[in-house]
């Protein structure tokens, strides 16, 4: 029917050599009365911020002897587990972090002691193969540093063209000029609405717009600027204070279903068109060549 989606047949679905789902809607396969041990080769994208449960479902379709391929990042943003109860039983571990903490080791041939990760043992790893990209394309080599050492034993290597990361070098606001991060402390009180328990804080609402019309003055493009927040509600306030209607709120979302409800600041005829704010979710796997967190 038109507008509206549809799920091929079985049959059709049988024939082709490859699936594009997510997790959980690879389930539908198993109640359409696909067979388990269907798949020869499962490809996780995203993996670490796919619960544990979610990258189950279709693993439950895969052949014994299948190939699994886990690609992600498990220090990066994981899975978004709200359920107390739920994170005390470690749903808000990825599959990823399992393979991580025990794919690392192998089983030394004959004693079935474990031993480190080596070229050795490598053929006695049953095909367990960890591969770490370590070089960067994105981050200025001064930004890299700053979460090369904590989460990656210092081992990420600046790959980026300098020129491509080096726009805001030397700009007037910056404390180091060399070093294109600022950190700006400020005494505020966080707030809450009657109608919502997440919290916002207006001092900084305020402070961001500022820094926003400075980067706009310097030349920066409004689709070049992202805010991150993790409370909804300091979304909104943003939002607000960049001329963002209420009204249209429907709109927004619905533009903007497929990119997670992330939306763009859409007061038509404003400077501040093409800024994009949202939780910390909502961001992942995009790219903003100046990036805001607020809170």
């Amino acid at each position: 029917m038109k507008g509206r989606m549809q799920v091929p047949k079985l049959a059709q679905l049988k024939s082709y050599r490859l699936l594009v789902t997510t997790c959980t809607t690879s389930g539908l396969l198993s109640t359409m009365g696909l067979e388990p041990g269907h798949f020869t080769h499962v490809l996780i994208d995203e993996a670490g911020e796919a619960m544990l449960a979610e990258a189950m479902v279709p693993l439950s379709l895969a052949a014994d002897n299948a190939i699994l391929m886990l690609a992600g990042d498990s220090k990066q943003l994981g899975p978004v587990v709200r359920s107390a109860v739920a994170k005390s039983r470690g749903l808000q571990v990825s599959l990823l972090e399992v393979a991580e903490e025990h794919g690392l080791s192998a089983p030394r041939p004959g004693d079935g002691a474990i031993v480190p990760w080596s070229t050795e043992t490598k053929a006695a790893h049953m095909g367990r193969h960890l591969c770490g990209l370590r070089v960067s394309y994105r981050a200025h080599p001064s930004l890299l540093t700053l979460f090369s050492a904590p989460f990656y034993d210092s081992t990420l290597q600046p790959g980026a063209a300098l020129p491509m990361v080096s726009g805001y070098i030397g700009w007037s606001q910056l404390l180091n000029p060399q070093f294109p991060a600022m950190f700006e402390h400020l005494n505020a009180v966080d707030a809450r609405d009657d109608d919502s328990p997440s919290w916002f804080n207006m001092r900084e609402v305020d402070y961001v717009k500022k820094l926003v019309d400075k980067l706009l003055s310097r030349g920066t493009r409004p689709k070049d600027i992202g805010i991150i927040t993790p409370f909804q509600k300091q979304v909104h306030k943003i939002r607000a204070a960049f001329g963002w209607d209420r009204r249209s709120n429907r709109n927004i979302g619905r533009k903007n279903r497929d990119r997670g409800g992330v939306a763009d600041i859409e007061s038509a005829g404003t400077v501040y068109t093409g800024i994009r704010v949202g939780t910390v979710e909502k961001f992942q796997g995009m790219e903003r060549h100046v990036i805001i967190i607020s809170t």
